[in-house]
Order: C-alpha cells, then sequence, then structure tokens
C-alpha cells in the first residue's frame, strides 16, 4: 500500500501532524520527538480516552470514546467530509478495524455499521474468499462454506 515507516525525518513543507490511535508521542519513536520540536499544529484522531500530555501538545482532538476503534471515527470523518472513499481505502480501514476489535470480538454495533459501509464500496473485494479469509499474525480464520451457502 505504499506505507513507510519513519526514520526520523519529517517530510519537508509538512503543514500537520495527524496521529491516529496514538495515546502519547512517546509511541512514535524519533519521529514523534521530531513532531513535538516542529512548528507545526498536531491533530489527534482517537477512541481511547486522552492521555494529558497529548491534550498538552495537541492542536485539534478529535475523540469518539464509544467506537471499538480509530478506524471508525477516521471513517465517520471521511464521511462527513463527503470524501469518496477509495477501493484501497476501504481496506486498510477494513483490516484496521479487524485487527483493533479482535476480528469483531470487541465490536459494537457502530463498528458493524462501518465494516457494512466499507464493505459495500463497489469493489472493494474481489471475491467472497477475501471477505471469509483474514489473515492474523497468530492464526488463520476461514468461514466455513458451509456456512456461507
Amino acid at each position: 500500500m505504499g506505507i513507510a515507516t519513519p526514520d526520523g525525518i519529517l517530510p519537508a513543507g509538512m503543514d500537520a501532524a495527524i496521529l491516529v490511535d496514538t495515546n502519547t508521542p512517546d509511541q512514535l519513536g524519533k519521529i514523534g520527538e521530531k513532531i513535538l520540536q516542529g512548528e507545526i499544529p498536531i491533530i489527534v484522531i482517537d477512541h481511547h480516552h486522552p492521555h494529558p500530555d497529548t491534550t498538552k501538545i495537541a492542536s485539534l482532538m478529535i475523540v469518539d470514546e464509544s467506537a471499538a476503534a480509530a478506524a471508525e471515527v477516521v471513517y465517520q470523518l471521511i464521511r462527513a467530509s463527503k470524501t469518496d472513499l477509495g477501493m484501497v481505502e476501504a481496506r486498510a480501514l477494513l483490516a484496521a478495524i479487524f485487527v483493533e476489535t479482535k476480528h469483531f470480538l470487541l465490536a459494537r454495533e457502530s463498528t458493524f455499521k462501518v465494516a457494512a459501509g466499507l464493505a459495500s464500496i463497489r469493489n472493494s473485494f474481489n471475491s467472497d474468499e477475501q471477505i471469509r479469509t483474514c489473515r492474523s499474525s497468530q492464526s488463520r480464520r476461514t468461514i466455513p462454506s458451509s456456512i456461507d451457502g
């Protein structure tokens, strides 16, 4: 998906730092130090109660503690902005929800609504198999085809 791991160097001309599902800048390592040293606004998007240190440095806090995953909050922000999501973005948000809710074990009603919205995005998935199968670092979860109908 073209996601690079920060190496402690901020891109030139960066307008803002957006921290998603990050309780403190300490979680960011070297890049967190650079963000704190910079003179750019820091925007925090999360579903956890904010850490006091984070509220001190944030220019804007967008927190929804009723959400089971930060990806839910991101999805709601995208919908509110009336921006169309592409297939790659929909997959990334859905993957984030899978991981953060432990394959929906910790999901709430809102989580399923967001997941349904993401899954309905045209061409989000190429086949039913991609929806039924989700890789995990510890196991492979598959819904048996007999359940699928």
